[in-house]
């Protein structure tokens, strides 16, 4: 199968990001504007958003926290393009059942995710989603979590047993943030230990010494979740206390010391009423998980459905998809998963 194929049903089920403004419009139209001005120059709004829809790299950070660069599958217009008809299917499926939210549901869910996280929509008001945006994204969410869990029944009493049976499974995991000075050769690491005994701050020695992208910005590790970390960086960050240095760690591609600034333990999550109604909701995902197939359901209305691409620099790349998926036998195996993939 073709590897644009092979990509965009990958996991089709399973998006929740919304792309706004990406695909959309036309080359001669788009809204106009200014997006920033360099020495008075200026770089306009249609001129980002055509970089954006054909970006073919992204940043990302890596297990020893480099900044580095990946190729995508595909451009992340082509992407967010797929994105946007998936959810699109996903809500006419709900509607077609007649499980499609309502306002009403969706600032009930607005209100539950608020109750589990009161950052709820700052956060995603800081990743530059809308008010729109972010009732979009609920409602996405809540149409597939049905679709997902039609006849699937958890009560209270299941979440609640299972909560007390698996107690390790309702923890915050312990953290530690950290400071870092990452040097390639032996040489970095000796100019930096003869910095540091002389008494100069290690915030400062990282910022001039380190040789991740950014470190004179922002010399903190960006990981701060013990379980998350590489196995090395873990333990020496595991043994080391609050205002101490570790040792230098050898990584494949060089070398990394740490300055522990804060570190929490463990803890059990409380389990009030919001929480268990969460664990309720996921024991059930999980349910339906193994009894509905979603994404070859999912794909066999995409391959029903009557879409036409209007960007121009999007039609060609989508055909190409469609044409691959019309030729693809989407029926399950014995195993649930989509035939052909």
């Amino acid at each position: 199968m073709n590897k644009t194929l092979l990509v965009c049903l990958a996991g089709v089920a399973t998006f929740t990001a919304v792309f706004t403004g990406i695909g959309c419009g036309n080359r001669s139209g788009g809204s106009g504007g200014t997006l920033a001005t360099v020495n008075g120059e200026a770089i306009t709004l249609d001129q980002f958003r055509k970089y954006l829809e054909t970006k073919s790299t992204v940043t990302i950070v890596t297990g020893n926290g480099q900044i580095g660069n990946a190729k995508v599958s595909q451009t992340l217009g082509f992407q967010a393009l797929q994105d946007l008809i998936q959810q699109r299917l996903l809500l006419q499926m709900a509607k077609d059942r007649s499980m499609e939210p309502t306002d009403k549901d969706i600032e009930a869910e607005i209100e539950f995710q608020k109750k589990l996280n009161p950052n709820f929509f700052k956060e995603l008001s800081a990743a530059g989603l809308t008010v729109d945006d972010i009732r979009t994204r609920v409602k996405v969410d809540l149409a597939r979590e049905r679709l997902v869990t039609e006849g699937v029944k958890i009560s209270t009493e299941e979440a609640t047993k299972y909560w007390k049976d698996h107690p390790s499974e309702f923890l915050n995991p312990a953290t530690a943030s950290a400071l870092v000075i990452f040097v390639k050769a032996e040489s970095g690491k000796k100019q930096v230990d003869s910095e540091l005994a002389n008494g100069q701050a290690f915030a400062d020695v990282a910022k001039r010494r380190s040789e991740l992208p950014r470190a004179k910005q922002n010399p903190r590790y960006p990981q701060n979740v013990l379980e998350r970390m590489p196995g090395p960086i873990r333990a020496a960050l595991e043994k080391t206390d609050v205002a101490r240095q570790t040792d230098w760690i050898q990584l494949t591609d060089g070398f990394a010391k740490f300055y522990v600034e804060e570190k929490t333990p463990a803890k059990p999550i409380p389990m009030d009423e919001t929480q268990l109604e969460r664990l309720r909701r996921q024991l059930a995902m999980q349910r339906g998980l193994k009894r509905t197939d979603l994404d070859t359901t999912l794909l066999n209305k995409y391959k029903q459905a009557k879409i036409s691409i209007k960007y121009d620099p999007l039609q060609e790349p989508y055909k190409e998809f469609e044409d691959d998926l019309k030729k693809t036998d989407l029926t399950t195996d014995s195993t649930g998963a989509a035939a052909g993939q």
